[in-house]
């Protein structure tokens, strides 16, 4: 039972290792800077903004909601 530890541990590291290099090969072919990020204008998303009152009374909607899941 003593060489069976640490030959399992060795076995899960391997597997480890090689998933984790895979992984990093993979990622090395995309790059983040190749993505485009569909953003609004910060103008349009102003204009969608609700009131101080609204969000208020969203915030307090979702607390209840949050409350009475918890029960």
């Amino acid at each position: 039972m003593g060489k069976a530890l640490p030959t399992t541990v060795l076995k899960h590291t391997g597997r480890f290792l090689v998933l984790s290099a895979f992984a990093i090969m993979m990622s090395s072919n995309g790059s983040a800077a190749d993505l485009r990020l569909r953003i609004d204008p910060t103008a349009a998303r102003h204009a969608t903004t609700p009131s101080p009152k609204s969000r208020k009374q969203l915030f307090e909607e979702f607390f209840e909601l949050k409350r009475q899941q918890s029960r």
